[in-house]
């Protein structure tokens, strides 16, 4: 999790960060193919292309799907699986990999999608694979701490993520300095369309 203290230093939104919109489609369907492959070992495109296909077709018009681009075209896309005033969940954030380590602008990208949920939100928390290095690191610089010991969430954050993914994954839970770890799963439910 990241709170408002630990989120003072991070960019103001620019605006280069955006939600998505149709003409993403393509990048978001092969950002969100290779994604899920990487993180949960199997290909949406192999398992159920026509749900996968309408899945990306509503990222790209419910206002929870956030991309950047920049000089390379789009270049980072992160969801929000939750909001409440208690809580924002990030979910699905992904770096093309010839990106990956190099650019600044994903950093920079998700830092100003933090400022713009902790507005919203007392804390804002995402899941990570404790086998992914590169994503670790990239959310520890901008103030995240696992507030959990590796591939174990508190039980609450644990059944958000089986009930995100649909499976059982290894999530980190992540938490500033001195922040508590969550009481209570946001309530997809409580989200509304976005009037950032």
């Amino acid at each position: 999790m990241l709170d408002r203290s630990a989120a003072a230093g991070l960019p103001a939104a620019g605006p280069d960060l955006r939600t998505a919109r149709r003409e993403d489609y393509a990048f978001l369907y092969h950002a969100g193919a290779d994604l899920r492959t990487e993180e949960l070992l199997e290909d949406p495109r192999v398992v159920d292309p026509v749900a996968f296909a309408r899945r990306v077709e509503e990222e790209c018009r419910d206002g929870w799907t956030w991309v950047l681009r920049d000089a390379r075209g789009l270049c980072f896309r992160a969801g929000v699986s939750a909001l409440t005033s208690e809580a924002a969940q990030i979910s699905g954030v992904y770096v093309p990999p010839a990106l990956r380590g190099r650019a600044a602008s994903p950093l920079r990208a998700l830092g100003e999608l933090c400022t713009c949920l902790i507005q919203r939100s007392r804390v804002v928390c995402l899941f990570v694979n404790d086998f992914n290095e590169p994503a670790l690191n990239l959310y520890r610089r901008l103030g995240f701490r696992a507030s959990s010991a590796p591939g174990r969430a508190c039980s609450s954050c644990a059944s958000s993520s089986r009930r995100l993914t649909g499976r059982a994954v290894r999530p980190i839970h992540w938490a500033p300095e001195g922040s508590r770890s969550c009481a209570s799963p946001p309530s997809t439910s409580a989200r509304t369309p976005s009037t950032w």
